[in-house]
């Protein structure tokens, strides 16, 4: 199975905080998926995580586009819904709590780009797998090969019974 999310274009970097109330609660709630407390799964495993980056820039160098590198923090932000999603048992951009891809964004702070995207899959068993779905979709190769993209993180989590695995990419652009 696999799922696009429209390109997030910010005219300037990360916008201002959410409200107070609403800024609060995301907050709070990301930074527990965050510190691992709430994980139900590890983070990504690092070989996965370099297959994958390897397969998309292999994919770039081969249209003359610059390679992506590594991001611990949009690694972070992907694990986190890659979690969310095989914890609770949904394949989505919007998180359990109804919170959409950009809101997650805005509230892991520090997260620098005008152009952000997201890439999901669901039942695949390898980097290789993902990368292959992604490419073979428009939507999901666009996130890929955005010429202005330039930096990537990956999650990966495995569900209790361990079927259906959810893949994560979080692409990030300067502005």
């Amino acid at each position: 199975m696999r799922h696009a999310i429209p390109v997030h274009r910010l005219s300037s970097p990360l916008p201002s905080p959410l409200p107070s109330p609403l800024a609060g609660l995301l907050a709070g709630l990301l930074a527990l998926a965050l510190s691992g407390a709430a994980l139900a799964c590890p983070d990504a495993p690092r070989a996965e995580a370099e297959r994958m980056t390897a397969l998309i820039n292999a994919d770039r160098a081969a249209r003359n586009l610059a390679p992506l590198r590594h991001d611990p923090q949009l690694a972070a932000l992907a694990q986190a819904n890659a979690c969310d999603m095989a914890r609770n048992g949904f394949f989505s951009h919007t998180g359990s709590g109804g919170v959409s891809f950009m809101q997650r964004v805005r509230a892991a702070g520090g997260l620098r780009g005008c152009v952000m995207s997201e890439n999901i899959a669901m039942g695949v068993r390898s980097s290789d797998a993902a990368h292959r779905l992604w490419m073979d979709s428009s939507g999901h190769r666009a996130n890929i090969l955005r010429a202005d993209n330039a930096r990537v993180g990956l999650g990966i989590a495995t569900p209790r019974g361990g079927r259906g695995m959810r893949w994560v990419t979080v692409f990030a652009g300067g502005c």
